[in-house]
């Protein structure tokens, strides 16, 4: 391949950096702290939506080697969208999950059919490629927020006997230190009865 714009490594030159943006902003503190509630999303735009945009910009520039045909380039956004898959998963209920995968399915469906590769075989097989892709990701996702909400149940069930524990330790604290009281009172009692 002589065009460096032809280049399989211009492909992965384009994900690596979708990578390091990520790696950037996922270290930046200030920049969590300052966003709130927008820093999640804005994380899964940067980890799922631009690795599908740099592979369909991309995409047509490859060469027509085995592994650079769309399933094989559709097929490496799995790793990728997986991060994704568990980073929504473990942050939001199932609806948003759900949410998740029609979009980036949405996305990549909108981005073949708007600007179409030149073979239309490819277009009918990255749309079997993204509609297998995204029933594999309800089915993982699924599992997974099953899989949180069973250790949120178990923290919540965690607090609440931890409080009920401190109330147990307060009740008997209190308790000990009326006991003793009540035997210096009877100490000193007997102690002046006597005398």
């Amino acid at each position: 391949v002589s065009d460096p714009k032809n280049s399989p490594w211009v492909f992965y030159l384009g994900n690596a950096l979708c990578a390091f943006i990520f790696l950037g902003f996922s270290y930046g503190s200030t920049l969590a702290k300052n966003l709130g509630n927008r820093y999640a999303p804005l994380m899964l735009v940067i980890i799922t939506g631009l690795p599908i945009l740099v592979s369909h910009l991309l995409l047509p520039t490859l060469p027509a080697l085995p592994l650079f045909n769309i399933e094989g380039i559709t097929l490496r956004l799995l790793p990728i969208l997986f991060i994704g898959l568990v980073m929504t998963a473990w942050l939001y209920p199932w609806k948003i999950m759900v949410g998740f995968v029609l979009g980036t399915a949405g996305l990549q469906i909108t981005l073949f059919l708007v600007f179409p590769p030149p073979a239309s075989s490819a277009v009918q097989a990255a749309l079997l490629v993204t509609l297998v892709r995204s029933i594999s990701f309800l089915v993982v996702g699924y599992f997974i927020s099953q899989l949180i909400q069973q250790i949120q149940f178990q923290q919540d069930q965690l607090a609440e006997k931890n409080a009920r524990l401190t109330d147990y330790a307060d009740t008997l604290e209190r308790l000990t230190i009326s006991r003793e009281r009540n035997r210096l009172a009877r100490e000193l009692h007997d102690t002046l009865a006597h005398t």
